[in-house]
């Protein structure tokens, strides 16, 4: 009884058998390194929105606690620098444990290679102060840029609000103050009510 011999592959099937496993090789490893970039970029971008929100609610509540006028003879207030390269610069009892009830600080934003930087010191020196607050405070940043201060100047019965770049008021406090740049989240507004008044009386 005869046996027929086994067939082997030809060189072309095993050929094109190479050929389909380096490409489905080169397929799934496309896929591997699209999904980690997809991952990454995602992962960016949740962290510049974390960061803006960070820095949007630390400013807000800045703003919305100063001192009394009769603390201090420093502008309450104030906006520096040209409309290209503009800085806020005011005073803040927003600080301590609880807000508004702490030493008063001097809140320094303002806008630097694509960064929005909000820098906090000490506004006096005092025996208690904080040697490192200033690397603390100067640590809430996030990536932005064309940054647009404005300020709402306090108006009488019958008058129109008016928006302005500068502050000239050294103890008074405007209306509101609006902070406008391209952040992560594209253009982004940061609007903050604040008490004509600030403290006056407290």
């Amino acid at each position: 009884m005869s046996t027929r011999p086994a067939r082997g592959f030809t060189l072309l099937e095993l050929l094109v058998g190479l050929t389909l496993t380096a490409l489905a090789a080169a397929m799934a490893g496309g896929a591997l390194s699209a999904a980690r970039s997809t991952a990454d970029v995602v992962e960016r971008h949740r962290a510049g929105a974390e960061a803006e929100l960070r820095w949007r609610v630390m400013t807000a509540d800045l703003l919305r606690h100063a001192p009394p006028a009769a603390a201090h003879d420093d502008a309450r207030l104030a906006v520096f620098g040209a409309t290209d390269a503009p800085a806020l610069e005011f005073l803040s009892r927003g600080l301590a444990p609880s807000m508004g009830t702490g030493r008063t600080w001097r809140v320094r934003v303002w806008q630097h290679d694509d960064t929005l930087h909000l820098r906090a010191t000490p506004a006096a020196a005092a025996p208690d102060a904080d040697a490192t607050a200033d690397a603390v405070l100067d640590a809430y940043v996030t990536p932005a840029r064309a940054l647009r201060i404005d300020v709402l100047e306090p108006v009488r019965v019958g008058e129109v609000a008016r928006w302005r770049t500068d502050w000239p008021l050294r103890q008074a406090r405007p209306r509101a103050v609006r902070l406008q740049w391209e952040g992560a989240r594209g253009a982004t507004t940061l609007l903050v009510p604040l008490d004509p008044l600030g403290g006056e009386g407290s």
